[in-house]
C-alpha cells in the first residue's frame, strides 16, 4: 500500500487536452481515427477525496511493436460509477450528481494524456496540428505534488 510519504518512481509526460467534445466516446474515436490508435477502455481510475471516490474514464492504447510505448488518456472529469439514491428522497431514483475535476487546478482540460518519459514512436507532437481540428489546445502539465503523482499510477 502506498502512503503519501513515498515517492512517485513511475516517470511519465502529462498533457491537458482541451476540446470542444463533451462526448468521450466520439473524443476516443477521433483520436483512434488520427493517430491509428486502439484506444481501449480500462477500469476506471478510483480516486478518494475527502473520503468520497470518484471515477474517471480511462483508455489505454499499447503500441504492439513496442511494448514500453503507451498513451492512457483520461477524463479531467469524475462520473457517477454507481448510481446513490438520495435517502429520504420523495423521489428514490434520482442520482447524486458529484462531480470533480481529477486536477482541478487544470479544470479548463477536459481530458489528460499521459506517456513514457521516453517515447520516439507516439506523435503526441502532432496533436496540435490543424489537421486535428477537435482539438485546440494541448499543453504539458507540470505535476509536482507527490500526491497527485500517485493519481497516475495506473
Amino acid at each position: 500500500m502506498l502512503e503519501l510519504d513515498d515517492e512517485v518512481q513511475d516517470e511519465f509526460h502529462l498533457f491537458g487536452v482541451q476540446t470542444a467534445i463533451t462526448d468521450e466516446t466520439k473524443f476516443i474515436f477521433l483520436l483512434n481515427n488520427a493517430f491509428h490508435w486502439k484506444l481501449q477502455r480500462i477500469p476506471d481510475l478510483d480516486v478518494t477525496f475527502k473520503d468520497e471516490t470518484f471515477c474517471y474514464s480511462t483508455y489505454l492504447y499499447e503500441d504492439p511493436h513496442n511494448l514500453e510505448d503507451y498513451v492512457y488518456v483520461i477524463k479531467n472529469q469524475s462520473h457517477d460509477k454507481r448510481m446513490d439514491k438520495v435517502e429520504n428522497s420523495l423521489f428514490q431514483d434520482v442520482a447524486l450528481n458529484k462531480s470533480r475535476p481529477l486536477l482541478n487546478k487544470y479544470k479548463t482540460f477536459r481530458y489528460l494524456i499521459k506517456l513514457p518519459i521516453e517515447t520516439d514512436s507516439l506523435p503526441i507532437k502532432h496533436l496540435t496540428l490543424p489537421s486535428v481540428d477537435f482539438i485546440y489546445n494541448i499543453q504539458p502539465i507540470e505535476i509536482t505534488s507527490n500526491k497527485e503523482k500517485k493519481y497516475f499510477l495506473i
